[in-house]
């Protein structure tokens, strides 16, 4: 092979070995832009979803703020109505009416928090004078017939005792219902021993509050004939009837 044929070998290699690499470099400039655009898009991509959450929880707390302005009856206008519930309204009837007054801003809410209010089976017909400054709890609890708690067939009286009342509270519902006296209500309260109920403390003995938390909210039928001890004994079962083995087991250990 001439010196001629070795150089033009050497020079095509050179010029193959230059291409090779522009050729890697390119490829190599082509993978810096790639990842440059993919991690662009990232944090676009991370920015927006933070965005979102921000905006989406920004509006989730002013959402959950208008419901609980409405609940609790905050920041409204000064408004006082008689609504009349007809026989065989349901508590969506009720809420639109509550709605259309402007007493309430949400029915679904209304009635979403019904459920826990009983208003299904606390709210009667009739018509009833309410204003702006009651919450859900009380609009319901003031469509109530507390004057005919009824006295049914048999001679019983039935009373509504509703939720978060005290012994006390409870009591004068019960005396305002002809049940039984002040004086035998509370003795039975505080110095009957109710040795069936393990969760009723000794030390609490002679105290009327020793039955804080364990008369149970409900619809109660009681009989007039009956002693106040009956009547409180009934109370407590129907606490006890409410709770499984389990629940019982610790009400009975966190005495």
């Amino acid at each position: 092979m001439s010196n001629y044929d070795r150089r033009d070998r050497q020079d095509e290699t050179a010029m193959w070995d230059a291409g090779e690499v522009r050729r890697q470099e390119s490829a190599q400039q082509q993978r810096r832009g790639d990842e440059k655009r993919r991690s662009a898009r990232r944090r676009t991509g991370t920015a927006i979803y933070l965005v979102c959450v921000v905006l989406g929880s920004c509006l989730l707390a002013g959402i959950g703020w208008l419901m609980i302005n409405d609940l609790c009856s905050l920041n409204k206008a000064p408004v006082e109505v008689e609504i009349t519930v007809e026989e065989g309204d349901s508590v969506s009837d009720v809420a639109k009416k509550l709605k259309d007054a402007g007493l309430i801003n949400y029915r679904g809410f209304f009635k979403f928090c019904g459920l826990f209010f009983h208003a299904k089976s606390t709210i009667d017909p009739g018509e009833w004078k309410l204003n702006s400054d009651m919450d859900y709890r009380s609009l319901i609890q003031n469509m109530h017939d507390y004057e005919a708690d009824k006295v049914n067939k048999d001679g019983w009286i039935e009373v509504v005792i509703p939720e978060g009342k005290t012994v006390n509270e409870i009591i004068d519902i019960m005396v305002e219902a002809g049940i039984s006296t002040r004086e035998e209500l509370e003795d039975a309260c505080a110095n009957f021993e109710f040795q069936s109920y393990s969760f009723l403390k000794d030390d609490m003995l002679g105290k009327v509050n020793r039955m804080e938390g364990f008369l149970f909210p409900t619809t109660q039928a009681f009989d007039p004939e009956k002693t106040a001890v009956y009547d409180i004994d009934t109370m407590l079962t129907n606490f006890v009837t409410q709770f499984d083995d389990d629940m019982m087991a610790d009400i009975n250990a966190s005495g």
